[in-house]
């Protein structure tokens, strides 16, 4: 595994009240480390069941894990990330799987269905040589590819995210957003919750252990929001040596 060994502390007690933070996108956790730090992430969920109300043509969530987007700079806004994204249109739900190196489209490999358990791996061997590992646990069917981050790519941060997808539709996976105006989103796909039975990373010389058992100056809560202030999608604290946590969808 790559990575700068002064990216992080060694891990501490996982903290009953993490300090969140408020994202137009973005809900789940992410850790942080120095440049090129980040050699591996982790996770699994349960592919949520969702539900379509007519009221909205077309809605999208994402979920995935992946690398980078947070904090957002200008120059280094790239996230490279695997996962699958729950989509209803005109009525039908449909889900499906795809990396992507943002912000150039995702590819989508394969369906999924509802219920199903995922596991899914980003892989930073060296240099900016990224592997894509997905699982479907329940269907028994896998999926891996190597890939190239961009050179400008920090590749240091580490996250497992639900997340709204901006309105053109385009990217699943995107930078966290956390100030300014909020820009336009396609409608956030209506879920029970999501539970991250795991999330954790390789980052420095710690782990790879649970992402919230980081130091807590590297550990980022966040909460999904709108204009307002309102809470889309709740994120729980994070409990157990490989973090576990439910991001929830405020109607349920």
């Amino acid at each position: 595994m790559t990575g700068a060994s002064n990216a992080s502390a060694q891990p501490s007690a996982q903290s009953s009240s993490d300090p969140t933070i408020a994202s137009y996108n973005w809900a789940g956790y992410a850790a942080t480390g120095a440049s090129g730090s980040v050699a591996l992430v982790n996770g699994s969920w349960v592919e949520p069941t969702i539900a379509c109300p007519t009221i909205h043509p077309t809605t999208l969530a994402s979920i995935w894990v992946g690398v980078d987007g947070y904090p957002t700079a200008s120059s280094t806004s790239t996230v490279e990330a695997v996962g699958t994204t729950a989509r209803c249109l005109s009525g039908h739900p449909a889900h499906f799987a795809w990396y992507e190196l943002y912000p150039a489209s995702p590819v989508v490999f394969m369906t999924v269905s509802a219920g199903d358990t995922i596991h899914v791996q980003v892989i930073h061997p060296i240099m900016n040589i990224l592997i894509f590992v997905f699982q479907d646990v329940t269907t028994n069917t896998a999926y891996s590819t190597t890939q190239l981050a961009s050179s400008t790519a920090p590749l240091s941060s580490a996250e497992c995210i639900v997340q709204r997808v901006l309105s053109s539709g385009l990217e699943y996976a995107s930078p966290a957003l956390t100030s300014g105006p909020a820009p336009p989103f396609v409608a956030f796909t209506h879920f029970t919750a999501v539970t991250f039975s795991y999330c954790t990373a390789h980052i420095g010389s710690a782990g790879p252990i649970g992402i919230a058992t980081f130091p807590a100056a590297h550990v980022f809560h966040f909460h999904l929001t709108k204009v307002g202030a309102t809470t889309f999608a709740r994120t729980s604290v994070a409990t157990g040596p490989f973090s576990t946590y439910k991001v929830k969808w405020k109607h349920f």
